[in-house]
């Protein structure tokens, strides 16, 4: 098995951590429909077809962020724009 994880895996492991720590901003993040897109740099939140996304950019969040706690920041970010 790689080393590196799946954008898919490593999404789901840090939503899990922001559950662990901060259970109120993974609550609304859960409700949220996640797209892995290279149409934007970072992350974004935003609403496709009457539903809430969030957008990911896999080599960002893979590759920029190098720390599960950067990665989970930007999440808690994310999840702040919908708050």
């Amino acid at each position: 098995m790689s080393k590196v994880k799946s954008i898919d895996q490593e999404l789901s492991r840090c939503i899990n951590q922001l559950l662990l720590k901060e259970p109120f901003y993974a609550h609304i993040l859960g409700g949220t429909v996640r797209v892995i897109s290279d149409e934007i740099d970072t992350a974004a939140v935003g609403i496709r077809n009457k539903l809430i996304v969030l957008m990911v950019n896999e080599k960002f969040f893979l590759k920029t962020l190098t720390t599960t706690s950067s990665r989970v920041a930007v999440l808690k970010h994310e999840t702040l724009h919908l708050v």
